[in-house]
């Protein structure tokens, strides 16, 4: 059976009838197709599937029991209390609850969250956007993009987000190592929910709405069946195409391209930010990432290596608790669809961000969950794996060998376009070089004249890496001794030289704020002449600051890599890292008197 009789099938209920089928999963060869459907027309839809070679089957007969149970009843709001108190992280919470939330991180922690209303919907009500930042008035490092409930019956991709939104804001001041590295290498900007007006109405109304509530001028007939816009068709990339104009759609495309408030609201954010690194639309249901370009069949220049990333995450949201995340384009796996958010995030003449996907979270189509009512107990397991997806992706797409100095000393250029799941690392030129020891690294020596025992020369790395003899990451784990927390905490400070080189490139090189539109070839030569340009400035200045004095910088971390392979290291190895260890905790480290204190209070 071929797509196209399925495609035939829908579009035959459409016409037939004046009810619109809810299609809660497109037509697909390779997964099952969901369809809701209004009690008096089961008998003729399924009658009509079975005449053309389908075999239907009610997966629920009761949608409203459901929806009824789907978030409790008589449960008090997050901001007054009462019989149980409603979280994100236990809750499907109302706009007003969400409002509460996110103003209560804002004033809990004023000098890392700042809430800001990037416009209004045609409701009047806001488009939040919450910045969380270790300095918020710093612009040199990159910048994450999250936009979740763009689509408003889409309550996990609002609840999911929430919960990073709440571990990132108290990192600091928490002993969460992932929130940490997070804030440390990224401003993050998130839209915990795109579409208010839409979300408003599935908590008030119509609990399966979908579009936003702008009202449909001069439909034809059923004007009251026709308000809203599809957000995640009216960008403008290939707008108009593959996307719906009836104005009665689910998936009506807008009068124009950015015909919406919300849209706008989000594009002009995007396009005033400073250096821009990744976007994520945040959507379900199916379990899947889904990689640029969803306009067109075709796979873009990039496709390689956005599919190498996407796997590593899908790999690292499986670890969480063993649900697969499938990856690949959205017309390899679902649809062609124009107009949406990932793909306008990559144009060149825009916002230009090259690492740029969607997600569709639980549940599966294949599993025995209900589609778009998932119940709130897995809000926290969808949660923790969008988050581990996110700490991934941070980890993934960023590298670099810098020294004390601010100076890269090894760059090793389009080496992801190549390498397959062994690891980058692993088949790198620098990482051959370490291991075969022909990197040409410095004889031990005493770190200072007070010490006479010789320490060598290492790369301090994250915890990704392993542990080496000439490569030390952090202690793993929760449960450290005293002594094992100080030289963590004092490790992350040394690796945050890594993430300043980074700000003070990109800063100086604006071409690094945004996706570099050339062949490949070409950029290799820009970064390497960006490279050299900037390590020949840092000699002119090279004067490194005395970092023991500075007690409220916050955490650092590596910008960090892939998951490297072959994590296996020799006694050797251990030592090393045991003698930084003791070095640190003794009155040669130098002891800076405040570090106890940090780590007791982590």
């Amino acid at each position: 059976m071929n797509r196209n009789i399925l495609y035939y099938g829908r579009m035959s209920f459409v016409n037939a009838s004046p009810f619109t089928l809810d299609f809660w999963s497109e037509p697909s060869l390779v997964r099952p197709t969901h369809i809701r459907v209004p009690p008096i027309l089961v008998d003729t839809v399924t009658t009509l599937l079975k005449k053309k070679g389908f075999e239907p089957e009610t997966i629920q007969s009761d949608l409203q029991r459901l929806i009824d149970q789907e978030n409790g009843a008589g449960l008090s709001s997050y901001s007054t209390g009462g019989q149980e108190t409603r979280r994100p992280e236990t809750h499907y919470l109302t706009f007003t609850e969400i409002e509460s939330f996110l103003k209560n991180l804002t004033n809990e922690y004023p000098e890392r969250v700042e809430l800001k209303s990037l416009g209004e919907t045609y409701e009047n009500r806001p488009i939040y956007r919450i910045k969380i930042s270790s300095d918020l008035n710093a612009t040199e490092k990159p910048v994450v993009w999250i936009q979740a409930m763009t689509h408003a019956r889409e309550w996990i991709s609002g609840a999911a987000t929430l919960y990073t939104i709440q571990r990132v804001s108290q990192a600091p001041s928490s002993s969460d190592e992932e929130s940490r590295e997070m804030l440390a290498n990224f401003d993050w900007h998130i839209i915990p929910v795109h579409n208010p007006d839409g979300y408003v109405y599935t908590h008030t109304v119509d609990r399966m709405w979908r579009k936003n509530r702008n009202p449909n001028k001069k439909c034809r007939f059923l004007c009251g069946l026709c308000y809203g816009t599809d957000l995640n068709r009216n960008w403008d990339i290939n707008w108009g195409v593959g996307s719906s104009s009836n104005k009665c759609s689910k998936t009506f495309r807008g009068t124009r391209a950015f015909s919406e408030q919300e849209t706008r609201a989000v594009r002009d954010a995007v396009l005033s930010t400073p250096n821009n690194r990744m976007f994520f639309s945040i959507h379900s249901y199916a379990q899947l990432i889904l990689i640029p370009d969803a306009f067109r069949p075709e796979k873009p220049d990039d496709f390689a290596d956005l599919k190498r990333v996407a796997d590593r995450v899908s790999d690292a949201m499986y670890n969480v608790n063993g649900e697969r995340y499938q990856t690949g384009t959205s017309a390899d796996l679902l649809y062609i669809a124009s107009g949406v958010s990932m793909d306008y995030m990559r144009k060149s003449d825009g916002p230009g961000i090259k690492w740029s996907f969607t997600y569709e979270l639980r549940p599966d189509t294949d599993s025995t969950h209900n589609g778009f009512i998932l119940d709130r107990r897995w809000i926290i397991p969808t949660a923790k794996e969008l988050f581990a997806s996110f700490y991934t992706f941070a980890a993934e797409i960023s590298n670099a060998l810098v020294d004390a100095n601010y100076k890269f000393r090894v760059v090793d250029i389009g080496a992801y376009d190549h390498n397959n799941d062994a690891g980058v690392y692993a088949d790198s030129e620098l990482g051959r070089s370490l291991t075969n020891g022909l990197l040409g690294l410095p004889e031990d020596k005493p770190v200072n004249s007070a010490s006479n025992d010789p320490m060598p020369f290492v790369i301090v790395a994250d915890k990704a890496f392993p542990l080496k003899r000439y490569m030390v990451p952090p202690y793993p784990g929760k449960r450290l001794t005293a002594d094992q927390r100080v030289f963590n905490y004092r490790l992350s400070r040394a690796r945050r030289v890594v993430e300043n080189a980074f700000g003070i490139l990109a800063q100086r090189w604006r071409t690094f704020q945004r996706r570099l539109n050339i062949q490949p070839l070409y950029v290799d030569h820009v970064v390497k002449a960006c490279v050299l340009l900037h390590n020949f400035l840092q000699e002119r200045i090279e004067d490194p600051s005395d970092n023991t004095n500075e007690r409220n910088q916050g955490f650092g971390g590596l910008i960090d890599t892939t998951r490297l392979a072959g994590n296996r290291c020799g006694r050797g190895a251990y030592a090393v890292r045991g003698k930084f260890k003791l070095y640190f905790n003794s009155s040669l480290g130098p002891l800076v008197p405040w570090q106890n204190e940090i780590i007791n209070a982590l």
